[in-house]
């Protein structure tokens, strides 16, 4: 297994992106791992233990993770429209490069929605896991407004959110820990890329898709997978919504034991394989074939 840096070349955006390569070369499996809003792609992919690297060893797969903020440049404003674009141009680089005919998407919390517009612009993501992302259960109407409100106002103002601050409000306790004690301070997970300030825009844009994420993933209509930290604060209500093993159309929801907002970005196996409904969705989606339907596989 081996990992390497890779710099994908395009009219709209030059991508940095990490390609975790099977010892079994002749694999055409693929997974596209999207991180989260205020990280960058180490979160998800180094050389040492990461969930890239989990993965491409369990499935035998290629595994890309490219970055969407952190190292990759725009040639214009950089805009959350074009996040899938570039999630779309790595599957496309991976497909192109390695033979890949099958890839699996994975996104973590705001990744979560970048992955699933990126799905619908590439045919060869057959299936889906997003981990982290909230359901439109977190907001009532009333605050959802209110918060579209204000990041209008905000941007029209060409203010910033500094994210970095409401940490502590936003995440739960071991996930604060991990980001301030381990991936801001261990330099392989090149903590001096992350980038806490967003501008209302992809703020907005993101509460946006948190409301249109199950709509959007009924309409993409392949199977799906939602996980849940049982840990993770921000899915409190999407948890209490969704109950473990609840299916509806091609989404199947579960809920993974003893996890926080941050386990995917971890380090450890103990961690890493809290993940593995992931890995036997997978497995159960390439044994019935790409074409199939959820209700088709294995409870």
């Amino acid at each position: 297994m081996l990992t390497q840096e890779v710099l994908i070349s395009d009219p709209r955006f030059h991508i940095k992106a990490d390609v975790t390569i099977p010892e079994n070369w002749e694999s055409n499996r693929g997974i596209v791992l999207v991180h989260g809003g205020i990280i960058n792609r180490k979160s998800l992919s180094r050389d040492t233990n990461s969930l890239a690297t989990y993965l491409c060893e369990k499935l035998n797969a290629y595994v890309i993770t490219p970055d969407y903020l952190g190292e990759t440049t725009y040639t214009g404003i950089r805009k959350f429209s074009l996040f899938s674009q570039v999630v779309d141009r790595s599957v496309q680089y991976l497909c192109d490069t390695f033979g890949v005919d099958d890839v699996m998407g994975f996104g973590h919390s705001m990744g979560s929605y970048i992955v699933v517009e990126a799905a619908n612009l590439n045919d060869s993501i057959s299936h889906l896991v997003t981990y982290g992302g909230p359901t439109q259960h977190l907001l009532k109407n009333r605050e959802k407004g209110f918060l579209t409100y204000l990041l209008k106002y905000l941007y029209s103002f060409d203010y910033s959110v500094n994210l970095k601050n409401l940490l502590h409000n936003l995440f739960d306790a071991e996930t604060v820990r991990y980001f301030k004690d381990v991936m801001m301070v261990e330099p392989e997970y090149f903590g001096e890329n992350y980038d806490y300030i967003l501008d209302p825009e992809v703020v907005q844009k993101g509460v946006e898709s948190l409301t249109d994420h199950l709509d959007n993933l009924k309409r993409w209509g392949k199977p799906a997978m939602l996980l849940f930290g049982e840990n993770d604060s921000l899915m409190k209500k999407s948890i209490k919504a969704l109950p473990d093993g609840h299916r509806v159309d091609n989404i199947l929801v579960k809920h993974v034991k003893r996890a926080s907002h941050v386990t995917p970005c971890m380090d450890n196996m103990a961690n890493l394989r809290k993940l593995d409904p992931m890995a036997i969705f997978h497995r159960n989606v390439v044994k019935a074939g790409s074409a199939t339907q959820l209700h088709e596989l294995p409870e």
